[in-house]
C-alpha cells in the first residue's frame, strides 16, 4: 500500500503536476462546469455555509442531468388537465420512469432530493434557488452521501 500511494504521488507530480493529496472525487467528473460546481459546494460545505453547499450540488446534478438528456429519449411530462391528483400521480410516474430510463436508482435519487433545495432555470439560462429553511442542520455525511451520488452519475455517464 505504501509503495502505491508513493508510486501514486510521483505520477502525479511528473505528468499532472500537481499534488496527488489535493485529488478528489470531483476530479473524476469529465464536465468541467459539473466538476466546478462540485468544487463548489465542496468549498461551502467547508466554510460552514450548508444551505449554499447543498444549493451547489442540486445545480451540479441538474447541470448533469441535463448534459445525460441530450442523447436520451424520454417520455414527456403530461401537461395538467382534468384530475389534480391524477395529474399529479402520472407526473410522478413518468420522472421515476425517466430517473430509470437514465440509469439512476431512484432511491438515492429521492434521497437527494429530500436534502437539497429545488432549483430551476430562467429561460436565460441562470439557476434560481427556492432556500430551505433548514429546522436541523443536515450533517456533512448527508453531504458526502449527495456528492457521491452526483459523483457516480457522472462517471456511469462517461462510460
Amino acid at each position: 500500500m505504501p509503495r502505491a500511494e508513493l508510486f501514486c504521488e510521483d505520477i502525479a507530480k511528473e505528468y499532472l503536476d500537481r499534488n496527488f493529496a489535493e485529488f478528489g472525487l470531483e476530479d473524476l467528473v469529465q464536465d468541467s462546469d459539473v466538476r466546478n460546481m462540485l468544487r463548489d459546494a465542496q468549498k461551502a460545505l467547508s466554510n460552514r455555509s450548508d444551505g449554499t453547499a447543498f444549493e451547489k450540488l442540486a445545480i451540479a446534478f441538474d447541470m448533469l442531468h441535463r448534459l445525460i438528456s441530450k442523447d436520451v429519449t424520454l417520455i414527456r411530462e403530461p401537461i395538467g388537465r382534468g384530475d389534480r391528483n391524477l395529474h399529479e400521480s402520472l407526473l410522478d410516474s413518468v420522472k421515476t420512469l425517466n430517473i430509470l430510463i437514465l440509469g439512476i436508482d431512484p432511491a438515492r435519487y429521492r434521497f437527494f432530493t429530500a436534502n437539497t433545495p429545488h432549483i430551476s432555470r430562467t429561460s436565460s439560462g441562470h439557476y434560481q434557488c427556492s432556500h430551505r429553511i433548514y429546522k436541523n442542520k443536515l450533517s456533512d455525511e448527508t453531504f458526502q452521501t449527495c456528492f457521491e451520488f452526483v459523483v457516480e452519475i457522472a462517471l456511469n455517464a462517461s462510460r
